[in-house]
């Protein structure tokens, strides 16, 4: 008998271990909400305040000639805007591409745009289930969005975040950026790994980015309005970032951008070398980064940016396999054989 269990626990150590689950966190396409009060329900103001987001969806315009707009001002001057803005009618479409809904924030102080007590914050993931995820030699923690421009402005602060609270560590955040401008990501207070942390990194910038933009579409103004998905793939000692713009899962040509036309893949990407801490993540937010209002507060075409399709989750990282060697392999048809002979026996 004790034979018997020994040959069994050999042919258990020579085969291959089962995988855990990919696990799902969070997944928000704000689909569900009726109104701003269920959003803010789930998304709530870090200050208490919850006026700094709302539900739009297709219907949502950019006023035109038959609105008090900034851009009815900007038509009796029309130099130097770009072909795609100098073509808006009246009551155009504010978010090419939007998904049904999204929830817009407004990022400025300005009175006229955004409540003044309620802009200069950000919303924090409320719902169920609560976060706290760390990456493991198993899994990694996997985080995407896509963020709606209007490109109206390189001046936005308009982030979304991850991180720990208790203590504050791990801080992720990817979004809009106005120092340096455009599409942009930071990852700080990690653990030095192979390089120190990258403080709002441009995904145009060649001297630092692996898979940098192509420098003739890696500004808002060339990319025009539309939605961009933005993620970040957070291993024990890296983290894979990748912006992929309009969100239409290919490498657009530059020379003839248009949605969804290109070849498979996304159209930049980085991998930082840094160790996340035993902090982990516990905090999922939708704003501002560091308090840092859109354009010092009062710039209105800097206010607004729309997040969707948040995504959240633990992956598995794939297992590498191989040949049994050929000792492992007589060690399996030995213990084959000593089971069967006991059980003859």
């Amino acid at each position: 008998m004790h034979i018997r269990s020994a040959l069994s626990l050999a042919v258990l150590l020579t085969l291959p271990l089962p995988a855990l689950a990919d696990t799902t966190i969070v997944d928000e396409d704000f689909e569900s909400y009726n109104n701003n009060t269920d959003l803010l329900g789930a998304w709530p103001s870090q200050s208490g305040l919850n006026n700094g987001l709302e539900l739009v969806d297709a219907n949502t315009v950019i006023p035109g000639t038959d609105g008090a707009d900034f851009l009815e001002v900007q038509r009796t001057n029309p130099a130097g805007i770009p072909a795609w803005q100098a073509a808006y009618g009246p009551d155009q479409q504010k978010y090419p591409g939007i998904d049904g809904q999204a929830a817009q924030f407004c990022g400025t102080l300005d009175a006229a745009t955004c409540s003044p007590t309620g802009a200069g914050t950000v919303n924090l993931w409320n719902g169920n289930p609560l976060i706290d995820v760390y990456p493991t030699a198993t899994q990694n923690v996997e985080l995407s969005f896509d963020l709606g421009d209007d490109a109206l402005s390189a001046n936005k602060r308009l982030t979304l975040g991850l991180r720990s609270l208790a203590p504050v560590e791990n801080i992720i955040e990817m979004g809009l950026y106005n120092d340096p401008t455009g599409f942009v990501y930071r990852a700080q207070l990690f653990f030095t790994g192979g390089e120190s942390n990258p403080n709002w990194v441009s995904f145009g910038d060649a001297t630092k980015v692996d898979n940098p933009l192509d420098p003739a579409l890696d500004t808002q103004e060339e990319v025009g309005a539309g939605f961009h998905t933005f993620k970040a793939v957070i291993g024990l000692d890296q983290i894979v970032f990748s912006l992929d713009l309009y969100a239409d899962g290919v490498k657009n040509d530059p020379t003839n951008p248009v949605p969804g036309v290109g070849t498979p893949g996304v159209d930049a990407s980085d991998t930082v070398f840094i160790e996340t801490t035993f902090a982990g993540f516990e905090d999922l937010r939708i704003g501002i980064p560091s308090s840092l209002p859109s354009s010092g507060g009062s710039n209105p075409h800097a206010a607004f940016a729309a997040f969707d399709n948040i995504l959240l989750k633990l992956v598995d990282i794939p297992l590498v396999t191989s040949v049994p060697e050929p000792a492992t392999t007589s060690l399996v048809l030995l213990a084959v054989f000593g089971l069967f002979t006991a059980r003859r026996r």
